[in-house]
C-alpha cells in the first residue's frame, strides 16, 4: 500500500547515480536539517523523513485506532501535512514532537469520529506503576511448548482487556511514553496539558492498568 501511497501522494526520489551516492548524506542528517531542505523543494529529503518515521508512526496509530487500514490511511494523511506545512516549519522542538502531535490529533478525531464502536489492542510491556525497572509479567516470546504458548496468548488477552476499558485520556499518554519512548516534556507538547498532568495520568493508567490485570487473572 505505501508504494501506491508514495506514488500518489508524494514526490519520488530518483534512482539515477547521483541521488544513490548522495544517500549517505541524507541518513546522516538531523530531521531539522532534513525539513529545511524540504523547504527548498528538495524531495529526496522528504522521503527520508517518510523513511525514519513511516514505520514507528503506523505503528503507533495503528495502536491507537486499532486497525491497520486506517492506521496506514491516518499515516499518510500526517506525511501529506508535513509537506503541506514544511514552508511553516520552525525547529523549536524536536521534529519528533512536532509529527507525533500530528499523528495524535488525527488519531482522536478518528476516535471521536466513531466513538460509539471503538476499542483498543495492543501487544506491548508496560512498567509496573511501583516499580519503573519491573515490567509486567508478559511470557518469554521465545516460548516454545504449547503451555508456554497459552499462557502468552492468556497474559495478552488480559492486557488487551484492560487497556480496552482504559479512557482516552490515560491511553494516549502511555503508549507515547511505553511505545514511543518520548519524555514527559515531549509528552505535554504533543498532547497540550502540563508535565504534572502528564506524569499523574501515566502513573494513574499503570495503576488502572495493575488493578484490572489482578482481577482478570481470576
Amino acid at each position: 500500500m505505501w508504494s501506491r501511497v508514495a506514488s500518489e501522494s508524494f514526490p519520488q526520489v530518483s534512482h539515477g547515480a547521483t541521488r544513490e551516492m548522495n544517500r549517505k548524506a541524507y541518513d546522516k542528517a538531523t530531521d531539522h536539517a532534513l525539513m529545511e531542505m524540504v523547504k527548498e523543494g528538495d524531495d529526496p529529503a522528504f522521503q527520508q523523513i517518510v523513511r525514519r518515521y513511516k514505520d514507528p508512526l503506523t505503528n503507533y496509530i495503528y495502536r491507537i485506532v486499532n486497525d491497520y487500514d486506517t492506521a496506514l490511511d491516518i499515516s499518510q494523511e500526517v506525511f501529506i501535512r508535513v509537506y503541506r506545512n514544511a514552508g511553516q516549519y520552525k525547529p523549536l522542538a524536536a521534529f519528533s514532537t512536532w509529527i507525533f502531535k500530528i499523528a495524535t490529533n488525527l488519531s482522536i478525531n478518528e476516535i471521536r469520529r466513531r466513538r460509539k464502536n471503538y476499542t483498543i489492542s495492543i501487544f506491548t510491556k508496560l512498567k509496573d506503576y511501583e516499580n519503573e525497572q519491573t515490567e509486567l509479567p508478559i511470557p518469554d516470546s521465545d516460548a516454545k511448548t504449547p503451555e508456554e504458548q497459552i499462557i502468552k496468548k492468556q497474559v495478552r488477552n488480559r492486557v488487551r482487556e484492560a487497556l480496552n476499558s482504559l479512557p482516552v485520556k490515560y491511553r494516549i499518554p502511555l503508549l507515547l511514553r511505553e511505545l514511543a519512548g518520548h519524555s514527559y516534556e515531549e509528552i505535554s507538547a504533543i498532547i497540550n496539558i502540563p508535565q504534572g498532568t502528564v506524569k499523574s495520568r501515566i502513573n494513574r493508567g499503570r495503576l488502572i492498568l495493575k488493578k484490572k490485570m489482578l482481577i482478570l487473572q481470576y
